[in-house]
């Protein structure tokens, strides 16, 4: 007769395949829940009720810039490998005042650490400024004058050599 021979569970290698794969899901599951819970995603808002009251201020500068006929061309050009010249042309209606300087915001759409203010001075007809990195992809861009009673803005995918068109929203 034929003897059956058998040997301990933990001698046999497909029990310890799957507890191998039991303790690979649990570790990646530890990882994600770490990741999910140790950073904050920068696309949500902290103070919603603050943002809601900033949405009218928002609205009335658009207004302001549709009735001044505002609107603006962005051109970059890389200077060098870290830093970024840009050129705003400001054109509007004959009751515009050219102010001094304007503010340029770019914000990235993703990782608030990017978001980058920065202050363009008036040489002549255009607006002139540096960044001390190269920026390239998507952005969020917001114009506005030193009062901040008209505001331009564009949502662009930027790169060097191009144009891009700053408007009033509608």
């Amino acid at each position: 007769m034929n003897k059956l021979t058998t040997s301990v569970w933990y001698k046999e290698p497909w029990p310890w395949f799957f507890f191998g794969l039991l303790a690979v899901s649990v570790v990646f599951s530890l990882i994600f829940v770490f990741r999910s819970l140790s950073g904050a995603d920068d696309v949500v808002v902290g103070d919603y009720y603050k943002e809601g009251l900033g949405i009218n201020e928002r609205i009335e500068q658009q207004r302001t810039a549709q009735e001044l006929q505002v609107s603006a061309q962005l051109s970059l050009t890389n200077i060098n490998d870290s830093a970024t010249s840009l050129v705003i042309d400001l054109s509007g209606a004959d009751g515009l005042t050219l102010p001094p300087f304007l503010t340029l915001r770019m914000m990235h759409p993703v990782e608030a650490n990017f978001d980058v203010d920065v202050v363009l001075t008036r040489r002549d007809n255009q607006y002139v400024g540096e960044i001390d990195r190269v920026f390239e992809n998507r952005w969020y861009l917001r114009l506005e004058d030193p009062e901040q009673l008209w505001m331009l803005s564009s949502e662009t995918n930027l790169s060097f050599g191009n144009t891009f068109s700053l408007t009033p929203d509608e």
